[in-house]
C-alpha cells in the first residue's frame, strides 16, 4: 500500500495533486487574517507549506512554496481589485517569493542536517531509511534556524522596495491580546516567529507521532511548546505592569463622515463632504456646550475639556490652504466653529511647502494641520513620511516621465521630512500616522523617540467600500501600541473610529460594532501615559531581527559543513 501511494506521488498526476493541494491550502490560510479572523487556523495552516520543506529538495521545495504562497496572498490582498482589477495578481507575484525562498533555503539546511554525508553517499534508499532529525540537537537547531529565516525574510519585506509590512504573520494574532505583550521587546517579528516554529514543529511531528505515541519526546516539539508557554507568560506578566501605569485624561472629539472616494471631486461632492464633517463637529461641540451648561453646580464642572476635534484623513477633497473658492469656505466655515467654541481642529488635508528642487516651487504633501486661530492659520503640523508607491507617487517617477504616466494615478506628492509630535494640550503630543504608514513600526517609532505619548492615525479607506481592507488595516496599526506602550485614537472615514489602550485592547469605539460602518461622531476619553517611558523596542527598534539571523547562521553552520563534505567526498569517488 505504502510503495502504491510512493508510485502515485511521483507520478505526473500525483505531483499535479500534491500542487492544487497547496493552492488550496495557501488560499485557506487567508481565513486565518483579519476580515475572518479565525486565528487559530494561523498555528496549523503553514504545516503544508513547512511539510514542502521536509520532503522536497530545495528546487521543488521553492516551487511548492511559491505556489502556496502565491495563492495565500492572492486571497489576502483580493481587496485590491477595487482599485484595478489585475492587482491581487500582481500583488501575489510580488509576495510569493519571500516565501519560496525562505523554503528553498530551509529545505536546504534540512537537507544538510537531517543526513549525514554517508547516508546521502549511500543514496536515496538508504536516506528514505533514515529517521527524521534522529539527533535532538540537530532537530531544534533546525526549527530554530529555519524559523528565525521566516522572520528575518519578514524584515527584509518591510523595507525592500518601499516595504510592505501587511499581513505578516503575526497580523493573525491581533487578538490574541496575552501574546502580543511581547511586541514590547521583539515588535512584530517575535509573534511571526512563535507562529511559523509552531507549524513547522508540528510539521516536523507527523513522521514522529508513532514513537511519541509509546511515550518518546520529540525535543524540537518541546521546545516549541516551552517558547510558547514562555512567551504567553511573560506576556501576562507585561499585561499586568502596563495596566499599572498613572495616566492623564484626554479627551477628543472623532469624526467618521463616511464619504465615498472622491479624490478628484465632480462638481457638489466637495461642498457635501465639508456639509457633512461640519455638520457632524458641530454635534460634538453643541453637546458638550450644553453638558457644561446645565452641570455648572455638579461635580461635571469638573469634566476634563474637549481638546480637539479630529477629522480623517482628506475628508474634505480640496486643500485647506488651496486658493479655490470652496478652499476659501472651508477656511470661513471651520473658522466660525472654533470662534464659537474655542476648540481646535486636528484635520487630514493636502498641504504646500515651498521647495528650492521642485519645478513648481513647491512640494504637494499629505499632511495633517492643527488650526487653532479662527482665523485659519495652522499652527502646526504633520506630513506624511512613508507615501503609497502608485498610489501618491510612483518610484523614479521623475527619472522615467513616461513610466509613471503609464502606471501612477496622477498624483504626485512629496515626503514628510521629519518626525514631529503636535501638541493637542499641555500633557499630550500625538505621533501622527496618516493611514498607510500605520502598517509601518518605524513612523510610530520615531514620534515616540521625539516625545510623542499619544499616537493618533487618520485614515480614508473609501477606495475599499465592500471589502475586508478597512478590517485588516486597522488590525495591522493595532501593534503599534504595544509596541511603544501608548494608546492610539484612530479616526477613520467609514470605520474603525476607535481608542485603543497600551496593551493592543480595542477600549470604545464610535458604533456599536468594531468593524461597522457608518456615519457618526463620538467623543473618546482616552488614558494618556504621565511620565511615558521608552520601551525596550523604541529605544532599539528590530534589534531582535539579529538574534533571528543568528539563529539562521547557527543552523547554517553545520549545514555548510556537512555539504562541503559531502561536496569533497563525491569529488574523491570519481
Amino acid at each position: 500500500m505504502m510503495e502504491k501511494i510512493r508510485m502515485f506521488r511521483l507520478s505526473g498526476w500525483g505531483i499535479a495533486a500534491e500542487y492544487v493541494l497547496l493552492a488550496v491550502c495557501g488560499a485557506l490560510f487567508t481565513l486565518a487574517f483579519p476580515g475572518i479572523d479565525w486565528n487559530m487556523l494561523a498555528w496549523i495552516g503553514a504545516i503544508p507549506v513547512c511539510l514542502a520543506v521536509l520532503t522536497s529538495n530545495p528546487g521543488a521545495a521553492f516551487l511548492k512554496a511559491f505556489t502556496w504562497s502565491w495563492f495565500w496572498n492572492f486571497t489576502a490582498f483580493f481587496w485590491l481589485r477595487e482599485i484595478v482589477v489585475p492587482l491581487p495578481i500582481g500583488m501575489a507575484f510580488t509576495l510569493a517569493p519571500f516565501t519560496a525562498v525562505w523554503a528553498c533555503i530551509a529545505a536546504w539546511l534540512r537537507k544538510n542536517l537531517e543526513f549525514s554525508v554517508q547516508d546521502r553517499l549511500d543514496g536515496a534508499t538508504q536516506c528514505a531509511k533514515v529517521k527524521p532529525f534522529s539527533k535532538p540537537l540537530t532537530g531544534i537547531l533546525f526549527l530554530l534556524g529555519s524559523s528565525g529565516l521566516w522572520c528575518v525574510l519578514e524584515w527584509i519585506r518591510s523595507w525592500i522596495f518601499t516595504g510592505l509590512p501587511w499581513n505578516l504573520l503575526a497580523a493573525a494574532q491581533w487578538r490574541n491580546i496575552p501574546l502580543i505583550q511581547i511586541c514590547e521587546y521583539t515588535g512584530i517579528y517575535g509573534v511571526s516567529f512563535c507562529i511559523i516554529m509552531m507549524n513547522m514543529a508540528l510539521a516536523m511531528t507527523i513522521p514522529q507521532l508513532p514513537v511519541i505515541i509509546k511515550g518518546k519526546r520529540f525535543w524540537p516539539l518541546v521546545t516549541a511548546m516551552v517558547i510558547l508557554a514562555f512567551s504567553l507568560f511573560f506576556g501576562f506578566r507585561l499585561l499586568k505592569r502596563a495596566e499599572k501605569v498613572e495616566t492623564v485624561p484626554f479627551r477628543a472629539g472623532v469624526v467618521q463622515c463616511d464619504l465615498t472616494q472622491r479624490r478628484n471631486p465632480v462638481a457638489g461632492q466637495g461642498e457635501e463632504a465639508l456639509d457633512v464633517c461640519l455638520e457632524l463637529s458641530r454635534q460634538i461641540l453643541q453637546k458638550e456646550h450644553e453638558t457644561i451648561a446645565v452641570s455648572l453646580d455638579t461635580p461635571a464642572k469638573r469634566q476634563v475639556p474637549l481638546s480637539v476635534i479630529i477629522w480623517p484623513e482628506t475628508a474634505v477633497p480640496v486643500p485647506y490652504r488651496g486658493v479655490s473658492e470652496l478652499s476659501g469656505e472651508y477656511r470661513f466655515r471651520l473658522g466660525k466653529l472654533i470662534t464659537k467654541y474655542q476648540v481646535p481642529f486636528l484635520i487630514g488635508s493636502l498641504d504646500y511647502e515651498l521647495s528650492t528642487t521642485s519645478p513648481d516651487g513647491y512640494d504637494l504633501m499629505n499632511s495633517a494641520l492643527l488650526i487653532r486661530e479662527p482665523g485659519g492659520t495652522v499652527a502646526d503640523k504633520f506630513s506624511k513620511i512613508h507615501l503609497v508607491p502608485f498610489g501618491e507617487y510612483v518610484p523614479y517617477g521623475k527619472e522615467f516621465p513616461a513610466f509613471a504616466k503609464l502606471v501612477g494615478m496622477g498624483r504626485d506628492l512629496a515626503p514628510g521630512k521629519r518626525f514631529n509630535p503636535i501638541e493637542l494640550s499641555p500633557d499630550v503630543k500625538a505621533g501622527i500616522s496618516i493611514c498607510f504608514e500605520s502598517a509601518f513600526p518605524y513612523v510610530s517609532r520615531g514620534h515616540v523617540l521625539n516625545g510623542a505619548n499619544l499616537l493618533v492615525i487618520i485614515s480614508n479607506d473609501a477606495w475599499y467600500p465592500t471589502s475586508n481592507e478597512p478590517e485588516q488595516h486597522f488590525a495591522n496599526a493595532l501593534f503599534r501600541a504595544v509596541e511603544n506602550r501608548l494608546p492610539i485614537l484612530r479616526s477613520g472615514n467609514s470605520s474603525h473610529t476607535l481608542w485603543i489602550s497600551p496593551s493592543g485592547t480595542v477600549q470604545k469605539t464610535a458604533l456599536s460594532g468594531l468593524h461597522d460602518r457608518g456615519r457618526t461622531a463620538a467623543v473618546f476619553t482616552v488614558q494618556v501615559p504621565k511620565n511615558h517611558q521608552l520601551t525596550f523596542y523604541s529605544r532599539f527598534g528590530n534589534i531582535v531581527i539579529v538574534l533571528f539571523g543568528f539563529l539562521g547562521f547557527l543552523a547554517a553552520v553545520p549545514a555548510f559543513m556537512n555539504w562541503n563534505m559531502y561536496r569533497l567526498a563525491q569529488g574523491n569517488r570519481t
